[in-house]
């Protein structure tokens, strides 16, 4: 450990970044089966009312709390990814359903090409902090503000063509919406830190 500057040493960096890619992985795998454990005791109908309200409101908590620890977690490994000069990129689909209405679909973080689905909760807090008015929700807005995080990105960290992407769709019947899936280097998550506290 380089303890002057506060990271790892250029020989252990790769394998430090690799240990932290893996536990965002099992941190990840945790939520998810806590969730499916959420799920499925609240669909036991064997189970009395209460105890299940209990067991539900504490794995609720868990997966909170879970969360919490995670951004934090996510937090350092992006701006150690930036260190090393790693590639982690942030992808979320969403939609913007009229009346100012946001609905995440997918929020995959990108750790050197490799996909990890992380928690949309963390999608949903970004196309808030970012698109959260009304009218920001329409394809020229969205085209806008990728072409100037695009260009940003590009001076900010050098050549970034296939990190960075945008996909429109306009959806006309039965009523009009908007799905977009915005991809980016994960700095942006930082950028607009609410989304990760």
């Amino acid at each position: 450990m380089d303890l002057e500057r506060g990271y790892p040493s250029a020989r252990t960096f790769n394998d430090e970044f690799q240990k932290r890619s893996s536990d965002l992985r099992l941190m990840v795998s945790h939520m998810e089966d806590r969730a499916d454990l959420a799920r499925r005791i609240g669909s036991e109908t064997i189970i009395p009312e209460h105890a299940r309200d209990l067991a539900i409101k504490a794995l609720s908590t868990e997966l909170s709390e879970n969360l919490s620890f995670f951004s934090h977690y996510l937090i350092n490994f992006i701006n150690l990814g930036m260190q090393g000069l790693c590639h982690v990129d942030f992808e979320t689909e969403f939609a913007f359903l009229g009346d100012g209405i946001v609905q995440t679909d997918r929020c995959t973080l990108y750790i050197e090409e490799e996909r990890l689905e992380i928690p949309i909760e963390i999608g949903t807090r970004y196309v808030q902090s970012v698109f959260g008015s009304p009218d920001k929700q329409n394809p020229a807005f969205l085209e806008e503000f990728y072409k100037d995080k695009e260009v940003y990105y590009d001076r900010a960290l050098g050549e970034v063509s296939g990190r960075c992407g945008l996909r429109i769709t306009e959806e006309l019947f039965p009523n009009h919406c908007i799905h977009a899936v915005l991809k980016l280097p994960a700095q942006t998550l930082i950028e607009n830190r609410n989304c990760l506290q």
